[in-house]
């Protein structure tokens, strides 16, 4: 994983761009193959799949991306904002964890 900004990182995995925004509690995924977007927005607890936008009610949102490999849950919780990503032909999931506050600057 690559430091993007102080406030976040990116990673490159097989044929994924994916962008961790911790500041705006963010994260974003690119499909370099399909061209398709996916952003997760834990403070709002929505997803938006190439501009079109699903909002969660309860704690756990299961998204299904049509048409395209993205499918997963995204976990609220009051601590920490989880994603569980899975890709159609991968044997294991990818998850990644981030906290809803920004770590402290070590300045």
């Amino acid at each position: 994983m690559q430091p993007l900004t102080p406030e976040g990182w990116q990673l490159h995995w097989r044929h994924l761009e994916i962008k961790i925004l911790l500041n705006a509690q963010q994260v974003w995924l690119r499909d370099r193959l399909s061209q398709r977007t996916l952003r997760l927005d834990a403070a709002e607890q929505r997803v938006t799949i190439d501009g079109a936008s699903i909002r969660a009610t309860g704690e756990n949102l299961e998204f299904a991306c049509p048409d395209s490999d993205f499918s997963g849950v995204l976990t609220v919780t009051t601590h920490q904002r989880q994603l569980s990503l899975t890709i159609a032909g991968w044997t294991e999931p990818l998850a990644i964890t981030w906290s809803i506050t920004p770590l402290a600057d070590d300045r």
